[in-house]
């Protein structure tokens, strides 16, 4: 039986055998020549002396014996490469074996699909996520991937199916950062330790809960990808790592197909769940969630890279209180660089929004620092960005998890944190965690046909009662929702949640509502304007965005958008989250910071504004183009138009000039 299985080795017997037989022939014929020789040596003298000196009988023997010599340890040479040439045969043919049988125990196609809106999800699953592989396995599983993928783990380069960006710009238009400094960095490079000193002398409880984490991507560079998953891996607690679940939203990036399916298998505890069609961050997070079984949920983007100590501290929060959830401090992963920059503790920033539904940053309210009884206290938090967050399992599903009437993304993450607050729970920023975020350049997900303001719709609707009208004066739109709110709504009523009025006032008292505003409108110069030989209305505008931008005078449009202008009962100008701010040069906008000082504004009966801090008020500059700031004359160039609504908090000037009193509301 062992002929049957092992062929090679039988062809290889047979050949000696007739090698053997082959010099046996010959020595035996060779013998016979020379015992003829001996035969005629009485019959020719002369021929058998010739014989005797050319080839004697000694010498014969000895020749014969070199030649049997040499055939044999020719053939024992090629035995032993006929020998090693079959071991090694049988080597490849086994680990062969190895390879397909690991695939077939290590990832299956699922047959129950969870309850989703799509319903169209098939996954590879690893069966067994809490197997440890050991090391010489690993090792030996990293040369056989090497050999099918061409992909070294040792020097991180990414797969044949993604290529080199030639130029920075290929790597921003591809993936919104620059891939090729991406492709340069180890998979598991060494980051910093980013904590605070009082953080690292913490010492956690060992009774913490386990965590599912869970990540959704789609088209993610190759590198940004995998090393968000190994440092999860590499400085997480093993044993508090029940799961890590991959939800692949229909990518069609070849590199992200087989090979990092078979990269995954390499890693323990990792579960690659692929989707059939698109179905979006919203519900690519939500089939996580029902899949998982740890105690906790750790939410986190494709494009993150976790830090030595960054998730005891979030568990040990819940552990104390699972309607406590919690959020790391994001740092930021420059997206040219990759440089890692960290916020210290008093440089901490938490969420808010603004009236378009938008996410904002602002610094830590005065009110919400006295309740804090150190620097690495949690801090409580209106809203969270929703990159990255854990909850317990348990809240989660108790809170309705996402909702999945939602496309794709945008708002989910206000959702989520108007029904944390709203519905007994409380969100916090952890200073002791720091996981820093890749901010790319652009969107991957992009929305649907049709409106893109459709999750807006629904967070307006069913969270925020009467202020939703707020929202739609902002975006100029009357919006009446065709899609079915009404799960959402009483599932709301069963957790008996407060009232927006009530997050407004406990939760976020800080956020303007435009609605308690004392004047409102575009800010009008009683005198004209002048610039280019051409007189005009002038009016004040300026942009709100990102930065110090300047407010200049501009013909006035009646159009509202630079040209709108609120004033706050604590006497900011503002707009959205930008502030009229002067500090002696020019009056600029700046994000508002609730500190009044160089933003604080009043709005004089005799139509003047003036600044509280430095006592001068607006004006038109000498030529009549520009803004100019000057002791308080009330000549015609510093009295303004603007429409007040209410008279509440408005000031009185101690210099009231005899000048002439303005119709304010009927200009």
């Amino acid at each position: 039986m062992w002929c049957l299985r092992r062929p090679r080795k039988l062809i290889f017997i047979a050949l000696l055998g007739a090698l053997v037989w082959t010099l046996y022939g010959y020595l035996l014929s060779k013998n016979r020549d020379g015992s003829n020789v001996k035969q005629q040596a009485g019959e020719e003298d002369t021929v058998l002396s010739q014989y005797d000196e050319m080839l004697p009988v000694d010498a014969l023997s000895k020749n014969a014996d070199e030649l049997k010599l040499q055939n044999d340890r020719n053939a024992i040479e090629e035995k032993l490469k006929l020998e090693a040439a079959v071991e090694r045969e049988e080597k490849a043919n086994q680990m062969k074996h190895d390879r397909m049988k690991h695939d077939l125990e290590d990832f299956k196609v699922m047959d129950h699909l969870p309850d989703t809106p799509n319903n169209n999800i098939i996954a590879y699953q690893d069966s067994k996520p809490d197997r440890q592989k050991p090391a010489d396995t690993m090792d030996i599983r990293r040369r056989q991937h090497r050999r099918r993928t061409g992909v070294s783990l040792i020097k991180d380069n990414p797969p044949s199916g993604e290529e080199r960006p030639g130029k920075l710009n290929d790597g921003l238009l591809k993936y919104g950062h620059n891939e090729s400094v991406s492709q340069s960095l180890s998979l598991r490079r060494v980051l910093p330790d980013v904590r605070d000193t009082l953080c690292r002398k913490i010492r956690y409880q060992e009774n913490l809960p386990d965590v599912s984490v869970i990540i959704v991507f789609y088209n993610e560079a190759w590198t940004t990808l995998l090393r968000t998953i190994h440092s999860i891996v590499d400085r997480s607690p093993p044993q508090l790592i029940r799961e890590i679940i991959l939800i692949d939203d229909f990518s069609d990036h070849e590199n992200l197909q087989l090979p990092l399916r078979d990269y995954l298998a390499l890693l323990p505890k990792v579960v690659l769940k692929r989707t059939t069609g698109r179905v979006g961050v919203i519900a690519g997070r939500q089939i996580g969630a029902s899949m998982a079984v740890g105690s906790v949920l750790v939410f986190l983007d494709a494009h993150c890279e976790c830090t030595i100590g960054w998730l005891e501290p979030l568990l040990d929060r819940i552990r104390q209180d699972e309607t406590h959830v919690v959020t790391p401090v994001m740092d930021i992963i420059d997206d040219q660089t990759f440089e890692y920059r960290s916020f210290d503790t008093k440089s901490i920033n938490i969420g808010g929004f603004d009236w378009n539904l938008q996410f904002i940053w602002i610094g830590v309210p005065e009110r919400i620092q006295k309740l804090r009884t150190s620097e690495i206290d949690f801090v409580r938090s209106p809203t969270m960005p929703g990159g990255m967050f854990a909850i317990s399992r348990n809240y989660f599903n108790k809170l309705g998890g996402y909702d999945t009437g939602m496309d794709m993304w945008g708002g989910e993450n206000l959702e989520m944190s108007f029904k944390i607050w709203m519905c007994g729970g409380s969100l916090e920023t952890v200073p002791c965690s720091h996981v820093g975020h890749l901010f790319r350049r652009g969107v991957s997900y992009k929305l649907g046909e049709g409106d893109s303001r459709k999750n807006f719709y629904r967070l307006a609707e069913v969270w925020l009662d009467e202020f939703k009208e707020l929202y739609y004066q902002k975006i100029n739109k009357v919006v009446e929702i065709s899609e079915d709110i009404v799960n959402r709504k009483n599932l709301r009523k069963q957790l008996n949640c407060e009232s927006f009025g009530w997050y407004l006032k406990n939760v976020y008292p800080e956020l303007f509502i435009p609605s308690e505003a004392i004047a409102s409108g575009e800010i009008r110069n009683k005198q004209e304007a002048y610039a280019d030989g051409v007189r005009f209305p002038g009016c004040l505008d300026g942009s709100t965005g990102s930065g110090a931008t300047g407010i200049r005078v501009w013909p006035c449009h009646n159009q509202g958008g630079n040209q709108l202008w609120m004033l706050s009962k604590s006497g900011e100008i503002r707009r959205d989250e930008g502030c009229m701010d002067y500090s002696g040069d020019k009056v600029v906008v700046l994000p508002c910071h609730g500190q009044q000082g160089n933003q604080a504004w009043e709005y004089l009966v005799n139509g003047l504004i003036k600044h509280s801090n430095s006592k001068l008020c607006m004006g038109l500059s000498s030529d009549g183009g520009s803004l100019a700031m000057s002791k308080c004359l009330g000549k015609n160039d510093q009295i303004w138009y603007w429409k007040r609504l209410q008279t509440e908090g408005l000031s009185d000037s101690e210099n009231k000039q005899p000048v002439q009193e303005l119709a304010l509301d009927n200009y």
